[in-house]
């Protein structure tokens, strides 16, 4: 980081801060009490990962909340190919 950072802050949330600098290409990700330090492509990897991510939650939290009775049900998830019977 030079000098002549400015850190443009791009949002800021009660879950989150976000900053960049364009000079050094680096966005600075405050969750809480820590900070992440990423360049660019980084920022952009972990964005689009996180998009992913959230929208596979979706889609799991979608049947549990279309189901009647919950409080019961108890889903494992496993990553990989589904069991052949």
């Amino acid at each position: 980081m030079s000098n002549s950072c400015y850190h443009h802050l791009l949002v800021s949330s009660n879950v989150c801060q976000v900053k960049y600098c364009a000079d050094c290409d680096n966005v600075h990700l405050a969750l809480g009490a820590m900070t992440l330090h990423l360049t660019g492509d980084q920022f952009e990897q972990l964005a689009q990962n996180l998009r992913k991510a959230a929208v596979r939650k979706r889609d799991i939290d979608q049947p549990l909340s279309a189901s009647a009775d919950t409080s019961s049900a108890c889903v494992v998830s496993f990553p990989g190919p589904p069991a052949t019977k």
